[in-house]
Parts: structure tokens; sequence; C-alpha cells
């Protein structure tokens, strides 16, 4: 954890809650000594309490679901540890004991999604455990751009940056929209603890996107409407992973085919989790699939 890693946190936390009015904001946030020479799992400690007053601040009661007494996992990627700060019971529940071999980030860097990668996009950051690996893959001089809508995720994704050392990932703390009436597509959000009425959304089409070595996007309920509105969005990288919720989308009436339909497999070769499990037009899908797109050699 050094100054400049603390530096950025404090700027994504500053810019995550500009839309998110909250009084005295710098108030809640401890100066880099509180937490310099500290282990993780002490400077987590440390800085939970400023989380929790944000998130109070926001709205009365949302730092409930935080742990009385935080963890810290320590696991081995890429022959180094990572520290997995499990802040609520929803890092419990996913990170807190989860093989890592369901990581589908492995998954991506076996096939060789990863190879000289120098750009990453992760749509649907959560908690940063992705954006945080793919920081390495990438190197300290190379950028991750990752986007998650909800600010508790974000509280969270930020302290997993600052506990590894992270300086290289672009936290935006808002969603990629799909234009149009954007009550709409507020209404088709799956957000974790926040009103979709409150989110910062950016419109796709709009923005000026870096080509990118490897994306990854969850498709679970507004990211439906992204995509099939924005089938150019196979253009925008070399490698691509897209998590389609069937489930999801078939509460909401959507057709996962749809989606299908518009992978344009003459330029990729699809696989479903992984090279064991190829995936053409016609194969049939259910339940969560991480559809893993290499790009064909021309």
């Amino acid at each position: 954890m050094t100054p400049l890693c603390f530096s950025r946190y404090v700027h994504t936390l500053r810019m995550a809650y500009r839309v998110r009015p909250v009084p005295n904001l710098d108030q809640t946030l401890i100066p880099y000594s509180a937490i310099e020479g500290k282990s993780q799992l002490d400077a987590t400690r440390a800085l939970l309490p400023g989380i929790a007053k944000r998130l109070n601040l926001l709205r009365k009661g949302l730092a409930d679901a935080l742990l009385p007494d935080p963890q810290v996992r320590t696991v081995e990627l890429l022959g180094r540890p990572v520290y997995w700060p499990i802040v609520n019971q929803q890092g419990l529940e996913w990170y807190g004991a989860s093989p890592l071999a369901a990581c589908d980030f492995l998954q991506e860097t076996e096939l060789g999604l990863h190879e000289n990668a120098q750009v990453i996009y992760d749509f649907g950051g959560h908690h940063g455990v992705w954006a945080q690996y793919y920081s390495m893959i990438v190197g300290p001089t190379r950028r991750v751009y990752s986007y998650e809508p909800s600010i508790v995720n974000i509280e969270v994704s930020a302290l997993l940056l600052l506990l590894n050392s992270a300086s290289n990932v672009v936290n935006f703390a808002m969603a990629i929209g799909a234009g149009g009436n954007p009550l709409e597509h507020r209404a088709s959000m799956l957000v974790d603890f926040v009103d979709p009425n409150s989110l910062e959304i950016v419109d796709f089409r709009n923005t000026t996107w870096d080509y990118a070595d490897f994306l990854k996007m969850d498709i679970e309920g507004y990211e439906y409407d992204l995509i099939t509105a924005n089938p150019h969005v196979f253009d925008l990288a070399r490698h691509m992973h897209i998590e389609v919720h069937i489930p999801h989308l078939e509460r909401r009436g959507l057709d996962y085919r749809k989606i299908i339909n518009l992978i344009p497999f003459d330029k990729f070769e699809v696989y479903n989790h992984d090279r064991n499990h190829p995936v053409g037009r016609e194969t049939p899908l259910e339940g969560f699939c991480g559809l893993l797109l290499k790009r064909k050699q021309n």
C-alpha cells in the first residue's frame, strides 16, 4: 500500500460520491499515516468505519450489510500473494472460501485471451477481484478500465485495489447504458443495494472507446439492451468474455438466443467456460454461461 495507491483510492471515492452527494466527505477519509506500515487486515479495519459512515450518510441503513469483523483472504495468483477484503455478507459468500478454479479469469488466461494485453475493460466490476487480476496481467504502465454502478461495490473494489497496490485500474462508479429512454434501462438493471433510479449511466453510443485487447461483460439485465442496441461491441476488443445469465434474462421475458445470434462466429472461436465446451450458433445453453470469445487469426 503506497502513498500513490492511497491517493488513487481517495480520488476514486471523491469521484464516486460527486453524483451521490455526501456532506463533509473528506471528514470520513483517514490520512495515509493511519494505515502506513499496517497489514492488509489492520488497514481494512482502520478504513471500515469511514466506509460505513459514507454509506449511511448516503442512505440510512446502507452500511448494515457490512461485517462487524472484516476478513482479508490471501490467495496466490501469477506467483504472488493477492488480498481480497471480505467486508460484507455478499463478499463472504462470493469470495470468502470459493475455490480459485471458480474464477473464470484463470480460464481466460489459459485460453490465451490475455496474451500481450495492454488495455482491458471490465463491464461489471463488482468487488474488483477481476480488475485486480487484470491489473497484474497488463502490468503497471498499462490500464484496466472497470465500470461498476453500485456504490457499495465501488467502496469494496477501491479498498481491494488499495490493499494490492494496484495503481493502474481506473474505477468508474457508473453503468454503461444503451441510450434511448434512461428510465426504461434503469428499470432493467440488477444492481446490488442501490436504487437504480439514482444511478449514473454512460451512453455507450456517445463514448469513444480505446481498442481493447480484452473485454469482460456481464449480461444480466440492462446489458442485454446495451449489446442488442450496439452490436459493434464485438469490434471493440480483440478477445472477449461475455457472461450470459440466462435465468435473469428469462425473468425479464428476454430470449438469450438474440445475444448468441449477434456473435460473429466467423470472427471468433467461442467456448462456454473453457476449451472443452465449444459453442456454435445452434448450441443449446442454460443457466449461467461464461462465453469466451477468442478472435480467429486472419
